[in-house]
């Protein structure tokens, strides 16, 4: 774009490209440069905790009782804040079947073959690869298989 414009011709975007550029463009920022624009204000997560009390409660009683305080509050705003607890809208997909790594890993196969056939690779290359990288990150490392592994011990009496 600067280019263009320095060369003197004339450069127009639409409104999807627009937005392409800004997400691309917030993607390229790291968390690191975000925090350090937030310190001059004294913005920070602190280290330690402030007080005894929040040293003894673990993290998912602090996170529990954050979010029973926010449901309660957009419940009650909406007119059914004793109608629904926490527990029952927390659990609300408990039973949801999800799909397998190696599902989602066929899946995305299947979305890059269609993806290329289409002449679509170039606008989805950079999603395909960030949702790649997003189920790779969650996934538990693996361990190689020992040949011993394969072997039980015979005891001879």
């Amino acid at each position: 774009m600067l280019l263009a414009m320095e060369s003197g011709k004339t450069y127009s975007i639409d409104m999807l490209c627009a937005i392409h550029l800004l997400a691309y463009s917030w993607q390229q920022v790291e968390p690191p440069t975000v925090q350090n624009c937030f310190a001059p204000a004294q913005f920070v997560v602190p280290a330690q905790p402030t007080s005894p009390s929040e040293a003894d409660a673990t993290e998912e009683d602090i996170d529990n009782s954050e979010c029973e305080a926010r449901i309660a509050e957009v419940l009650g705003r909406q007119g059914g804040g004793d109608k629904v607890p926490f527990a029952t809208f927390s659990d609300v997909d408990k039973e949801v079947e999800t799909c397998e790594v190696a599902e989602a890993a066929r899946a995305l196969d299947v979305m890059r073959v269609f993806a290329e056939k289409n002449g679509l690779m170039d606008k989805l290359a950079f999603h395909l690869d960030g949702f790649e990288a997003a189920v790779v990150a969650v996934r538990p490392p693996k361990q190689q298989t020992r040949v011993t592994n394969f072997w039980r011990p015979i005891f001879i009496e």
